[in-house]
Parts: structure tokens; sequence; C-alpha cells
């Protein structure tokens, strides 16, 4: 089966096709009631939305389907749409490739629009598509309108209008044509190659070997310098050794001895993340309920997209980090995954 991603604009989708029987399932995510307020889409907007969407769709698409099991190819978005939102559907795609191992295709927007009434044929079968061929429609998509035809070899042919201005007329205003472009053609002259063997130049040459040699003798320098300061750095410390053997210290009132434990925090950067969120309550929340399953969450802070994070652990050695997430991908989510950052 082929898994369908798209991510072009205000909805986030995913679809699985199979070429024997054609469509067997789709999951969508509509943004409009996020939007509305604001009259259109609003790009950062849509680039949260997908990124905090695609993984609920991908478990829902698993309830009914062994996706790594059945997948064999994944078709994605990759134009025309928002550059962002397009970004985060090519990598739901890339990494779910890499993961399960099959090929990544992409595919132009329109093109998928324009095929999109055969969606319910099956694609082994090109006697039921050849009975609706040729086939004449209009595309409206965005800032994109395309007259097409599919002819009787499935070819599609777009048919471009270059004479008349149709934003004028949206907008009340009447249209108007172009005048043609007059071309005329030119003689061109052609060039003459010339071979002529290169000569060096005498004054380069030496150039070149001067620049060689104060290359050589300023790294000679250099390391005969350091090796020198090698040398008195080590004659120094052992000079101070001695001293040290030699000194003695008299304290007529020695004070107690005092113990302090000090326990310092070391860096912790590896984490296994739960989730990012848009808002910080969600974020709260979702600590909340992983601290009461056991775990040590905690927030981490707002990545680069100002999305809140959440780890379920924070730890100090890679390879507890790593059975960490083994653990719990086995037991809680199969979506966590490993953050390798510093945080101060």
């Amino acid at each position: 089966m082929i898994l369908g991603i798209e991510s072009s604009c205000d909805e986030s989708a995913l679809a699985l096709y199979d070429p024997r029987s054609g469509l067997i399932g789709e999951w969508i995510h509509s943004q409009i009631v996020k939007h509305s307020e604001y009259g259109g889409v609003v790009p950062d907007i849509a680039v949260s939305e997908h990124l905090d969407n695609f993984s609920p769709l991908l478990s829902l698409a698993r309830k009914e389907h062994n996706l790594a099991r059945d997948v064999s190819k994944i078709a994605v978005t990759y134009g025309p749409g928002l550059v962002g939102c397009l970004g985060v559907g090519i990598s739901v795609a890339k990494s779910l490739g890499v993961i399960w191992d099959i090929p990544v295709v992409g595919v132009n927007h329109l093109r998928g629009h324009a095929y999109s009434p055969f969606m319910a044929l099956p694609l082994e079968n090109d006697k039921s598509l050849r009975e609706y061929l040729p086939h004449l429609g209009l595309l409206v998509s965005g800032g994109n309108t395309v007259l097409f035809s599919l002819n009787e070899k499935n070819q599609l042919i777009f048919s471009p209008t270059n004479t008349i201005n149709y934003l004028t007329s949206s907008f009340g205003l009447t249209s108007f044509e172009s005048n043609e472009i007059a071309r005329t053609a030119e003689k061109v002259i052609p060039l003459v190659p010339v071979n002529q063997p290169r000569k060096t130049p005498v004054f380069i040459k030496y150039a070149a070997a001067a620049a060689v040699f104060l290359a050589f003798g300023y790294v000679g320098w250099t390391g005969y310098e350091n090796k020198q300061d090698q040398l008195n750095f080590a004659k120094d410390q052992k000079q101070l050794e001695q001293k040290i053997q030699t000194a003695t210290f008299v304290i007529e009132s020695p004070l107690a001895t005092i113990e302090l434990n000090v326990d310092k925090e070391l860096p912790k950067p590896y984490h296994v993340i739960a989730g990012a969120f848009q808002f910080t309550e969600n974020a709260e929340k979702k600590v909340n309920q992983l601290k009461a399953k056991g775990f040590k969450a905690i927030i981490l802070g707002k990545n680069k997209w100002g999305l809140t994070q959440v780890a379920y652990a924070s730890f100090y050695k890679k390879t507890d980090a790593f059975k960490s997430l083994a653990s719990v991908r086995k037991t809680d989510s199969r979506d966590a995954w490993l953050l390798v950052k510093k945080f101060d």
C-alpha cells in the first residue's frame, strides 16, 4: 500500500491507497476553527498545528492498519504550498521512510488535485480509467488557476492562458489582452577557441616557492617555541614540587576538621521527549500525567518553534537514556524520541 501525506496549507492529512482496490482509509485534521478569527490562514499557526497533530493521526491509522508491515511506499506533497507546512509533512515522510526502510516520493500538489476524481478506481485496472478519458478539468487551488485535460494515454496536459488577466475581473475590473511580443533573430558569431600552451611567468614560480618556504619556516618555528614552552613548564613544575616537599608548616592551634558533603549536579544532556505543546497548560498537564505513572517528568523549555517540550526524564549518560527510551516505547508511547541538548 501507499501512504499519502499532505500538509501544504491548513490541513494535516494521511491516506492509505491500495493499487488493487483503491482508497483504503484517510485521516484528516482541519484547522478551520483556528484560523477563522483571522480571516485567512496564518502560516505560523498552521505549522504549529501540523507539528501537534501528525503524531495523533498516525496513532489513529495504526489502530486500523499495521503500517510498518503493509506500507511499501510513501507519497508526500512537496509543493506548491506554505514552506513551513510543507517542511513538516516532508520531515514526517522522510522519518517514516528511514524507520520502515521504504522509498519516499514527492508529489506535486496540483497533480494530486487533477487525479483525485479517479481515486476510487483501482490503479491496476486501466480499463475502468479509460472509460472516463479524455477528461477536462478546471483547478482552482490557492493562488493557482489551471485548465487541464487527461488524454487517452493517461497523460496530464495543462493549458495555461497567457493573454487574459483573470485577476482584474476578480475585482470587478475589465480584463485586457496583452500584445504579442515581437521577436527578432540575431546572427550569433561563434567563438573560435585558440589552443596555445600556457606558460607560467617566472616571477609567479619564485613567489610560490617563497610562500612555501615561509610557511614551512613558520610551522617549524612555532613547533620549536611550543617545545621550549613545554620544557620550561616541566622544569618550573619540578622546582615547585621540590619546594613543597622541603617546606615545613607549624600550626600552634590547629582547627578541628570539618567534613563537607557537596553533591554537584552534573549536566544531563540526554532527554527522552514525550511531546511538544503550543500552550504551557497542556505541557503542565502532560507532566502531571507522566508523574502519576511514575516517570520523573519535567518541562525543558521552549524549542525554536516556540513549543514547550516535555521529557519523561533526563540523563547524564547516553546508555541510560537509550535504555529508558526503549522502555518508554514499549510500555507507554511508541512516539517518544531522544533529544541531545544541554539546558542552562
